[in-house]
């Protein structure tokens, strides 16, 4: 099976669909169903329990956490991948035990939702928030970084949702199982080393983002910081160096009325 490309799956990630991030044979080696924290659904988590069967984690940006009062489970991490994991949670009105599909998709939306505050989360629960490096993946080739820029790069919040993907006797799935997945259930599959190049061209481009048109534009990659020049002055110019992802993202949809195709 090809892999898909980081443009199409940063269309999936934004349309709410799960795709399959795969990370280097010499790392984890491992394939994690991915979808976007705030367009999460029930059926989303119950296909992660029921076909993926690894741990539901949510990865999330660092001043998020902070904000959330969620800190990270140990001071000293010995983990061998250095995953940040955090104190898991649970929302607290609207669930039940906070293990359902349903308890588990209600509590990733409102870790993805601007208006939640520490006191709507109970402290431990079921969900286990990860925190990303702040530079994503090219500052940590993980799953947890993947995540995280995925959904920036789609505009949406900056976090995502992550399941490792097992096989049926309990190992954990390698490449040709991967590829088998993603065809029997129709899921893009995209490698982080993919994404890590496309994040490069992006950190390449000079944008400026002085000036509110350009941050407009540049909104899914805020967080990239602007190193070249000179800087585009047209939208021309602009966008030979950052080819829109999907429609909504028009920096100039204010000052022209309508919204530009992103085909």
């Amino acid at each position: 099976m090809k892999f898909a490309p980081i443009e199409s799956a940063v269309k999936a990630i934004a349309a709410g669909e799960m795709i399959i991030v795969v990370d280097d044979e010499d790392r984890e080696n491992e394939g994690d169903i991915l979808v976007a924290a705030d367009k999460v659904t029930n059926d989303h988590v119950a296909f992660m329990m029921r076909y993926a069967r690894g741990l539901i984690c949510v990865p999330m940006t660092g001043d998020r956490l902070d904000e959330l009062d969620i800190p990270l489970m140990v001071e000293r991490n010995s983990d061998s991948m250095q995953t940040a994991f955090t104190v898991s949670v649970d929302l607290i009105q609207g669930v039940s035990t906070g293990i359902s599909a349903e308890d588990r998709a209600k509590t990733i939306r409102a870790l993805a939702d601007a208006s939640t505050v520490p006191e709507d989360l109970s402290r431990p629960g079921h969900i286990f928030p990860l925190r990303a490096n702040p530079s994503g993946v090219l500052g940590r080739p993980g799953h947890t970084e993947a995540a995280v820029d995925f959904a920036r790069l789609a505009g949406l919040e900056p976090a995502g949702v992550i399941c490792e993907i097992a096989n049926d006797d309990g190992t954990m799935a390698r490449l040709p199982e991967l590829s088998e997945f993603a065809e029997r259930h129709g899921l893009l599959m995209v490698t982080i080393e993919a994404l890590i190049e496309y994040c490069r061209e992006i950190d390449k481009s000079g944008l400026c983002a002085d000036h509110a048109a350009r941050e407009a534009a540049m909104a899914n990659v805020s967080y990239l910081t602007s190193r070249l020049s000179p800087c585009p002055q047209t939208e021309s110019e602009l966008l030979r160096w950052w080819p829109p992802i999907h429609a909504k993202e028009s920096a100039f949809e204010g000052a022209h009325g309508e919204p530009r195709d992103a085909n």
